[in-house]
């Protein structure tokens, strides 16, 4: 039979976060809007 109390309580786990650098024009937002459920924060002028 199952007993509640037995379950333990744990960290959800969290998504890891990254940075990405490097010179134009080479693919730095292409690979990072494939990732699931991106959030992008776009700091450079024009874009």
């Amino acid at each position: 039979m199952f007993d509640i109390s037995t379950v333990k309580k744990t960290k959800k786990a969290k998504a890891p976060k990254i940075v990405l650098a490097g010179p134009g024009k080479i693919g730095k937002t292409t690979f990072a809007a494939s990732a699931p459920q991106a959030v992008g924060i776009l700091t450079e002028d024009g874009a």
